[in-house]
């Protein structure tokens, strides 16, 4: 029984060392550069292999030794700090910012791009001034790509006027800073608010990547949707005012989910509300609808104001 319990212990040793060390290493890989990298690399590698030494001549100080590494590494991460000024890719350049005046809420840097690829675009960012009494229909948009698989979901808001307004929670890049998961999950891009029109962010997924969008309304009272658009703009002016890292593994960001649940849903868990997954009706006690619209005009539709309209005709 002994000798049982003491190889279990080893093998729980080595697991601890091994996700320790890999985690390790992914996040000196994403962050250092040059002859750092390689000191990075290679002293975390000797010092797992030091302590694994270590474990079979002296146990107990081994775990001291691993918690000192750790404690180490981990401060170095957490240190790390989000920020503002980095040369951005030009379509997450600017975050969404947000003037509230009562009813009136001025939104500032709205994308209103035409897109040609990827790469290049027209148009620009706007600053748009809505009213909150004026907002008619809430919907949600997911973008699903097979290959890469990914999902994106993003909230639109339809005025009054026949205006769509829409607000994806994204990871910034750099200029020339390709997006990878993996990476996303070590620190490596702060998290953006993009607000945009539907003819540049649904036309971009559609036309541009590739994606196949649905829409699913979602049955809102009118203080609900309003309620919803305040915590978009509670959000803008939060990350415009304390940035923030983006993480691929924890997409829904709890964190920054805490203020919309406690408008939305009081006493719903920020982890639990799952605003970003999919999930928005369910968190306000509606249920969500059985299927979703496919927006099948969504690339083809030609941009501009009548774009929304014509992505929605039968």
């Amino acid at each position: 029984m002994r000798r049982t319990l003491r190889f279990l212990s080893h093998v729980l040793f080595f697991l601890v060392v091994l996700s320790a060390t890999l985690w390790a290493l992914g996040a000196i890989w994403f962050h250092l550069h040059d002859r750092a990298l390689i000191i990075g690399l290679w002293s975390t590698l000797a010092a797992a292999c030091a302590i694994l030494a270590l474990r079979f001549q002296r146990r107990a100080l081994s775990w001291t030794v691993l918690a000192v590494a750790v404690g180490v590494i981990t401060g170095w991460y957490m240190s790390l700090s989000p920020r503002q000024d980095r040369d951005w890719a030009f379509d997450v350049a600017r975050g969404a910012t947000a003037r509230i005046e009562g009813e009136r809420v001025t939104l500032g840097n709205v994308r209103d791009f035409q897109w040609r690829s990827e790469t290049s675009a027209s148009g620009g960012w706007r600053d748009i001034t809505v009213d909150l009494g004026q907002i008619t229909s809430v919907d949600l948009i997911t973008a699903r790509a097979e290959a890469p698989a990914r999902t994106q979901s993003m909230v639109s808001f339809g005025f009054a006027d026949d205006q769509h307004l829409v607000f994806s929670l994204e990871p910034r890049r750099q200029k020339d800073q390709p997006y990878d998961d993996l990476a996303g999950a070590f620190r490596r891009y702060e998290l953006i608010l993009i607000a945009a029109t539907e003819s540049d962010i649904l036309r971009h997924r559609a036309a541009i990547l590739n994606d196949t969008l649905h829409l699913a309304p979602v049955d809102l009272a009118p203080d609900q949707r309003r309620a919803l658009f305040l915590a978009y703009a509670g959000l803008a002016q939060q990350l415009q005012q304390t940035p923030a890292f983006y993480n691929s593994v924890l997409a829904k960001g709890p964190a920054l989910l805490g203020p919309l649940s406690r408008v939305l849903a009081p006493g719903v868990p920020a982890d639990q509300a799952g605003l970003w997954s999919g999930r928005l009706p369910a968190v306000l006690g509606r249920p969500a609808p059985k299927t979703a619209t496919v927006l099948a005009a969504a690339a083809t539709a030609p941009a501009g104001p009548a774009y929304s309209r014509a992505i929605r005709a039968p």
